[in-house]
C-alpha cells in the first residue's frame, strides 16, 4: 500500500466527513513496507554514515503507529477531526516517504523527521505518555533497556 493511496482514502473520508476504520489496515500495510526497508537498510554497509536516513525511517514508522493509535482510540469529538489533522501533516509524511523510497541518504533527514514530530505534537497525533505506558509490555521494555545498558557499557569500554 503506497502513501499516495492512503492519502486518497483520507481525502475520501474528508469528503464523507467520517473516519473509515478500514484505513487502519492500509496504514499497517504501509508500515510493513517501511519495516522491509528497515531490514534491508540494517543489512547494508556504512550504517553510521546513514544514521540520518535511519532516524527518518524510524520517525516515519513511529508516525504511522501513532496514526493507527489515534484512529483506534479517538478522543471525544475526534471523528472526523483526526482526518483533518492527518491531512495537515501529510506534506511532511510525503516528503519523508519520497526520501525513504528513493533511499536518498544525503537528504536533510533530521530536519524532516523533526518536522514530522513537531506536526504530530501540534495536532495531538502522538499518544499521551500515559497511553504509551498503558500499551507497553513491561517485560519487553525491561529486556530492551537492559540490552541497551549493556551495549552502552561496551561502547564506553572500547573508547
Amino acid at each position: 500500500m503506497s502513501l499516495s493511496e492512503i492519502h486518497g482514502k483520507f481525502k475520501k473520508m474528508e469528503k464523507r466527513d467520517k473516519v473509515d476504520l478500514k484505513i487502519v489496515k492500509s496504514l499497517e500495510k504501509y508500515k510493513e513496507s517501511l519495516i522491509k526497508v528497515e531490514k534491508k537498510f540494517l543489512n547494508s554497509k556504512n550504517l553510521t554514515e546513514k544514521f540520518e536516513f535511519y532516524y527518518l525511517l524510524k520517525s516515519q514508522i513511529r508516525a504511522i503507529d501513532s496514526l493507527v493509535f489515534r484512529i483506534r482510540n479517538p478522543i471525544p469529538h475526534d471523528n472526523p477531526k483526526v482526518v483533518d489533522d492527518v491531512l495537515k501533516i501529510w506534506p511532511s509524511l510525503q516528503h519523508a516517504d519520497l526520501i525513504i523510497n528513493k533511499s536518498k541518504y544525503g537528504e536533510p533527514s533530521f530536519e524532516i523527521a523533526t518536522q514530522i514530530q513537531s506536526d504530530f505534537i501540534k495536532y495531538n497525533l502522538y499518544p499521551s505518555p500515559e497511553e504509551i505506558l498503558n500499551e507497553m509490555n513491561k517485560k519487553s521494555l525491561k529486556k530492551n533497556f537492559n540490552l541497551f545498558v549493556s551495549n552502552i557499557g561496551e561502547e564506553v569500554y572500547e573508547c
